[in-house]
């Protein structure tokens, strides 16, 4: 019975440069195979050769850099490979050195969060005759898959049924058959597993930390090494800091750069960061330092380190509290015409860290406003530092008129920066300078008193009277 298989319909053409780098290596091996069909003899053209049993897919890409972390499926890798080549237990079919007769589709693989292969779709194959084509239906072809997801397969002196132009390349075929007689076949489950073969570098603790200091600066290190060297190429990655709690340029430099390790080199690199010291109690802050852009290498299980900056200020005595306002009293004669002010003054308890604003606003009491005094509003205003008395004035009205003093009241109110402090109500007193106020209507009557001259007089007409009572005949 026939076997028909369908080759991805889409993928780019593989890049091979014989003079690629080969830094990172990733290696396929499939499950062994579920089935097996060799070729029956004679066999007069082609890949006369069985497949063994007991066998499966082997083979190996390599990229100058990992594969990124969290790569899809539907994405192509093919510009990214510098080298490749599978194994079907057999024959191999490699991408190096170039050969005119090779062709990649379905060139594609996923990643997890750490760059490793979850899955892949990769298929190439050969024309049996060697030639670049084109090639007609019918014309014999080997071909391997390397998948993970869904069954594998390979067959040798197989029918190409159609063929395409994929990712540039014409003449790639995209649908087998085996021939009969002559194809030798084989398929294997889905299984398939990807090895990443490339040194991982890992911080040597995910956390450090120092204190800031007093003043100056000093370094906190970051230690990077690799699990294993690369034999042949050096490598490399680049780092960053990363603000957190701690600012980059208050708290410490933000830094960036790049560590390197030439050929069979694993030592330590250390990514220095410089801390800013200063006397401010504050809580501990904390930064990243982040690996990126891997070569010749691939992302160990963490690619960020956390530095703390540990505070070494002893804690303050917290805010200073806001101050009080108190307003005092005033008083003032009212004269006999025109106006004369008098002046309230208000003081705050300390010297304020923030402004301070108030309003103020006069009330009648015995006084009137109006024909006693001028009904006010206004607003006074400290800046942060200023702690100097400030004063208003309110106007008050002369007269003539005997009267008893009168007063009125001056209230603060929205005070911001400041609190209400012994007394936050003045009283201003307006004192009468007209002479005695006449009595009030229904009240008592003062009682007249003599003058010192009338007392003596009237003392020395009495005793004249009492004389010539005396001398009176009898």
């Amino acid at each position: 019975m026939k076997r028909w298989m369908l080759a991805a319909p889409a993928a780019l053409a593989l890049a091979l440069g014989s003079g690629a780098r080969a830094d990172v290596t990733y290696y396929f091996s499939s499950p062994l195979y579920q089935t097996v069909t060799s070729y029956t003899p004679p066999c007069s053209t082609g890949t006369c050769t069985n497949l063994p049993t007991g066998a499966g897919i082997n083979g190996w890409f390599r990229t100058a850099s990992p594969l990124p972390p969290n790569h899809l499926l539907s994405d192509d890798i093919t510009p990214l490979v510098t080298g490749w080549s599978f194994s079907n237990g057999a024959i191999g079919i490699s991408g190096q050195p170039a050969r005119p007769d090779i062709r990649v589709h379905g060139f594609k693989a996923a990643t997890d969060a750490q760059g490793n292969i979850v899955q892949s779709v990769i298929t190439v194959s050969r024309w049996v005759d060697g030639a670049a084509g084109p090639h007609a239906t019918d014309a014999l072809v080997d071909t391997i898959s390397a998948n993970t997801h869904g069954s594998g397969s390979t067959l040798l002196n197989a029918l190409c049924k159609g063929t395409a132009t994929v990712g540039g390349v014409g003449d790639t075929c995209i649908l087998f058959a085996p021939h009969a007689n002559i194809t030798s076949q084989a398929a294997y489950p889905a299984g398939g597993t990807w090895t990443l073969d490339a040194p991982r570098p890992a911080f040597r603790a995910a956390a450090v930390s120092a204190t800031e200091g007093f003043a100056g600066t000093r370094v906190l290190v970051f230690t990077v090494t690799p699990d294993k060297p690369s034999a042949t190429m050096p490598m490399s990655l680049d780092w960053r800091t990363v603000a957190g709690t701690a600012s980059a340029g208050s708290d410490y430099t933000a830094a960036s750069g790049t560590l390197t390790w030439p050929p069979g080199n694993r030592d330590p690199q250390h990514i220095e960061i410089t801390l800013h010291g200063d006397t401010a109690p504050e809580a501990d802050e904390s930064f990243t330092v982040e690996l990126s852009h891997f070569v010749g290498m691939a992302p160990g299980a963490t690619t960020q380190a956390t530095g703390t900056i540990l505070n070494d200020d002893a804690p303050g005595p917290g805010p200073a509290p806001p101050p009080t306002v108190t307003l005092g009293n005033a008083t003032l004669a009212e004269g006999h015409a025109g106006t004369s002010l008098m002046t309230f003054t208000a003081t705050l308890s300390s010297t304020p860290t923030a402004a301070v604003t108030l309003q103020w606003s006069t009330a009648n009491g015995t006084a009137t406003a109006g024909s006693d005094y001028t009904a006010a509003t206004g607003t006074l205003q400290w800046d942060a530092g200023d702690d100097v008395a400030k004063t208003f004035t309110v106007a008050i009205h002369g007269d003539t008129t005997a009267e008893a003093d009168e007063a009125f009241t001056v209230a603060l109110s929205h005070l911001a920066g400041a609190t209400a402090g012994a007394s936050t109500t003045g009283t201003g007193t307006i004192a009468n300078d007209d002479g005695t106020p006449p009595p009030a209507p229904g009240g008592v009557q003062p009682v007249p008193t003599l003058s010192g001259w009338a007392v003596i007089a009237l003392s020395a007409a009495l005793a004249l009277a009492a004389a010539l009572l005396r001398r009176r005949p009898a």
